[in-house]
Parts: C-alpha cells; sequence; structure tokens
C-alpha cells in the first residue's frame, strides 16, 4: 500500500501506525471494546484488516472472533467479518485482489471478499491452520501445526489441494 509506514497492534488494545523511515509514531488507535490482533493493510494505505482478540466471551463466539475493516484515515469501521469461532491466529490479503484469507484456532481457513461480509468459502483444517498468499493471486498456501502444507489454486480451491506435503519435523 505505501513504502513509509506500518502497522502494528499491541497487547494494550492499540493500533500503530509509524513511519519506517524514522520510526515515528504517526498515529494510535484504541481497540478496547473488541482488542485486536493480526492486522494487515489493505490495498489501501489508511486501511486496515484486523482480528478481535476476545478478553471476556459472549454468547455469540462468531462476533468474539470477527474481523474488522477499519479506516485510518476517520477511524471508523468499514465493515465486519463474521464466521470463526476462535481466535483467528492469520489474516492475509491477497497481493492483487480485495481478497483474504485467515486462519483460525477453530481448525479452518475462510476465503473473504473487502467488498461484502460474506464468507466465500471455507477450508477445514483438522488443526490451528496457517496461511499465505503469492504475489499473483493465484496460489494460497496452508500449513498446519502437524507439519502439513497444502497449496490450492485460489480459482478451485474447492476442488482441494493441488499438492500437498509434511514438513519438517513433528514432535511426538
Amino acid at each position: 500500500p505505501t513504502d513509509d509506514v506500518m502497522v502494528t497492534v499491541g497487547d494494550d488494545d492499540t493500533i500503530q501506525m509509524y513511519r519506517t523511515s524514522s520510526g515515528e509514531l504517526v498515529k494510535t488507535l484504541y481497540s478496547k471494546k473488541y482488542g485486536c490482533s493480526c492486522v494487515t493493510f489493505t490495498h489501501a494505505s489508511q486501511a486496515v484488516l484486523y482480528a478481535s482478540k476476545v478478553k471476556q466471551p459472549s454468547k455469540d463466539p462468531k462476533k468474539d472472533h470477527a474481523l474488522r475493516y477499519h479506516s485510518l484515515y476517520n477511524n471508523e469501521y468499514i465493515r465486519y467479518f463474521t464466521g470463526h469461532t476462535a481466535q483467528v491466529v492469520n489474516v492475509s490479503m491477497d497481493a492483487v485482489t480485495d481478497e483474504f484469507l485467515t486462519a483460525s484456532a477453530d481448525g479452518t481457513v475462510r476465503l473473504w471478499d473487502l467488498r461484502t461480509p460474506a464468507c466465500n468459502g471455507v477450508i477445514r483444517c483438522g488443526t490451528t491452520p496457517c496461511v499465505a498468499s503469492d504475489l499473483q493471486g493465484l496460489i494460497f498456501a496452508a500449513a498446519t501445526d502437524d507439519g502439513e502444507l497444502k497449496l490450492y489454486d485460489a480459482r478451485k480451491y474447492g476442488q482441494g489441494p493441488f499438492i500437498d506435503f509434511q514438513v519438517g519435523s513433528v514432535d511426538p
């Protein structure tokens, strides 16, 4: 989105934007009610996507683990994305489109589009996954904490991975 700023989240439920050339703190926003984790820029340099960080569970786990599309410019929420039933551990924004991936401790990867709050697809992994997209937006990877790595064609993910393999060693 931009070459001179980065965004981080803190354990104190803040979102901070820093100028990378000087380390200067440019802006601090608070998400005290929902908490925040896994922040990433969208294609707009003044908009981020981040996961809620539950402090006190409510009666609706999907709302507890929502993602928030947030304008840094005017400090307003643009859209909410609900569907995960446990903490979101990873968010990966597509480099080309408005689509993004999320991975959760509920054992799922979800596919989304910033333009609509509905989830576009779910991949069940069995264990907590981590996701990443390639720079062309054609392939994404889902790795699980049991050492399995699966590669998907982003246009045909419903057909399953086109390759999967074991990486690293798995502790007994």
